[in-house]
């Protein structure tokens, strides 16, 4: 994620190649993050 992305998640590392990061979203921001998602076309 970026540093904008960091306030809706996190980056982990993958389990199938350490040097690969995975999106982890927090599940209590994702109605948020969907909001501004339907603004932006």
């Amino acid at each position: 994620l970026t540093a904008k992305g960091c306030m809706f998640g996190k980056n982990i590392t993958s389990p199938a190649n350490p040097r690969e990061t995975q999106p982890h979203f927090f599940e209590s921001k994702f109605p948020e993050l969907l909001k501004l998602l339907d603004t932006v076309h």
